[in-house]
């Protein structure tokens, strides 16, 4: 199984319940079967096509493409799935902003837990 989002293998061996979000934030997985596994809640958004959760959130953020990838998210862009960025609620209620702000802390200190460690 990999992530859509990165392209990163995720160890599952099928067995128990599945709940994962991959480090690039993408909660959207391939198995070998090409068998595409999103979260129950996503599904049930494409289904009653009412997106109310973001593209970032289900297929991550990362630069990887694939053909997989590109289909999905032509699939959700279908329905009315949006990037956080182009949220116009996002960007009014400042959610947008404090998700960036989040991301940018985990950037500075990652970058200082890497340089402490190194020593």
């Amino acid at each position: 199984m990999h992530c859509i989002g990165c392209g990163r293998n995720i160890p599952w061996d099928g067995k128990r319940l599945f709940s994962y979000t991959c480090k690039c934030g993408s909660t959207t997985f391939v198995g070998g079967d090409d068998r595409r596994y999103v979260r129950v809640s996503i599904e049930i958004q494409m289904i009653e096509k009412s997106p109310v959760i973001h593209l970032d959130d289900i297929v991550g953020e990362s630069n990887h493409t694939s053909k997989e990838k590109t289909a999905f998210i032509a699939q959700l862009r279908d329905i009315g799935f949006i990037w956080m960025h182009e949220c116009v609620q996002c960007k009014t209620d400042g959610t947008l902003q404090l998700k960036q702000e989040r991301e940018e802390y985990h950037k500075r200190t990652a970058r200082r837990t890497r340089d402490e460690y190194r020593g």
